[in-house]
């Protein structure tokens, strides 16, 4: 399944351990654009990967 591809607009992020330029670009997103859309667990050519999601933090 594709998602589309990203623009201006919309940014893709692979998993949640890219918060932080996901913060990064949604901050420039919304100053120049004033709005916009983040998706995580897609990577970006637009293929969605999905994410596992726990409770309690895999460590080993």
């Amino acid at each position: 399944m594709k998602f589309g591809k990203e623009n201006e607009k919309l940014e893709f992020k692979k998993t949640t351990a890219e918060l932080k330029e996901g913060v990064i670009s949604m901050a420039a997103v919304l100053n120049k654009h004033g709005g916009g859309e983040i998706y995580f667990g897609i990577k970006n050519d637009g293929t969605v990967m999905g994410q596992m999601v726990f409770e309690k933090p895999c460590v080993k």
